[in-house]
């Protein structure tokens, strides 16, 4: 009797751990069932917001070429909007920021360009300031802060521009005309100036350390209490530049 109990014990304990192993089985049959189902519908979010990003980088990018004013400001603000939304479009979005400044505020001015007003395709206004949309352009770009892309800005000519603040660290500013612009506490580090003109502008407090100033032109500049450490201003013109309480520690300054 007892060999019949044990039997009939063993294969009843046998019985319900193949039930549980069934049970358990559907159990992760269904959770791997529902997880495919989140991953199924997690990708298609993610397709979808990319969709939706790339249309708005075009339609943006498309008012750029627009004549009105508003109407560019309108696109230059949504370029900015979506490069905080979608950090994947940081460099691109910063390539044609940069893109718009330099065809807009060209060194030589487009040919048969209207001079009254304010023209888009001229750049600088008539009291020779950048334009509304070059300055908002510019401004996005200084306000970058943590954004990825390398800032191209060579030859842009922006007199008088505003760039109080900015953060331009890395930028490739050679032979820019930034005449008697407003740098105040900018960050310019690291940034290529070569053969810059940026006489008579405003650079109080500005970082200039590790800067390519080579051949520049910075006469009559503000450089008060502007950090030019490690700073490369080798044949820069400082004729009355104003260098008060200036940190020009380990500048190269050879025939300044």
């Amino acid at each position: 009797m007892g060999s019949a109990n044990d039997t009939a014990d063993a294969l009843a304990k046998a019985r319900d751990f193949w039930l549980k192993l069934a049970a358990g089985s559907g159990a992760v049959a269904g959770a791997l069932i529902a997880w495919g189902k989140f991953e199924l519908t997690k990708n298609q979010e993610e397709r979808a917001q990319l969709q939706l990003d790339s249309e708005r980088f075009g339609k943006a990018v498309e008012l750029l070429g627009h004549t009105q004013t508003d109407v560019v400001l309108g696109g230059l603000y949504s370029l900015e909007a979506l490069g905080w939304a979608a950090p994947s479009y940081q460099s691109t979005i910063t390539e044609v920021l940069c893109a718009f400044v330099r065809e807009h505020a060209p060194l030589e001015p487009t040919p048969n360009a209207p001079l009254a007003g304010e023209s888009l395709s001229r750049g600088v206004g008539d009291d020779s300031r950048p334009t509304v949309t070059v300055q908002a352009a510019l401004t996005i770009v200084g306000r970058r802060e943590g954004w990825r892309g390398s800032l191209d800005l060579t030859e842009a000519n922006l007199p008088r521009a505003n760039l109080t603040g900015a953060n331009l660290a890395g930028a490739n500013l050679t032979d820019a005309n930034l005449t008697a612009a407003n740098l105040g506490r900018a960050n310019l580090s690291n940034t290529a100036l070569t053969r810059a003109k940026i006489n008579r502008a405003t650079l109080t407090e500005a970082n200039l350390a590790g800067a390519y100033v080579l051949k520049a032109k910075l006469n009559g500049a503000y450089l008060t209490g502007a950090n030019l450490t490690a700073a490369n201003l080798m044949l820069a013109f400082l004729t009355k530049a104003n260098l008060t309480a200036a940190n020009l520690t380990r500048a190269g300054l050879e025939d300044t």
